[in-house]
């Protein structure tokens, strides 16, 4: 289990130090890929207007470490994944700015999320 700060957690600042850290989205689908390795603080990997309901099929694997996968927005966030896993969950949000952060802990892993708009 990972402690979270919430004022890091919820900054546009990213505090991060890793070996190797890859995050990138699909030309034309929102479609988010990415790994890490030796990956300790928060990271924006996605940021993007959220259109009130959204869909995320996540896959997660952590090697080493602890990670988890939160959603911010309004000064505040939603833990959505801290564990190795692949999951279907749906979000109720505010219209408006939206970001996905990866939150880690010497953590190796290697996600993809598709982003579903409803």
């Amino acid at each position: 289990m990972i402690d979270i700060i919430k004022n890091k957690a919820i900054s546009k600042l990213n505090n991060k130090k890793a070996l190797v850290f890859i995050a990138r989205k699909k030309w034309f689908k929102p479609i988010y890929v990415g790994k890490t390795k030796s990956f300790t603080g928060y990271q924006t990997i996605a940021s993007f207007q959220s259109l009130e309901k959204e869909m995320f099929v996540i896959d997660m694997d952590i090697y080493k470490g602890s990670c988890a996968l939160i959603i911010v927005q309004n000064n505040s966030y939603q833990m959505i994944l801290n564990t190795t896993s692949m999951i279907t969950k749906s979000f109720i949000l505010q219209p408006g700015p939206v970001r996905l952060r990866l939150v880690g802990k010497n953590a190796n892993v290697k996600y993809r999320i598709d982003r579903k708009i409803e």
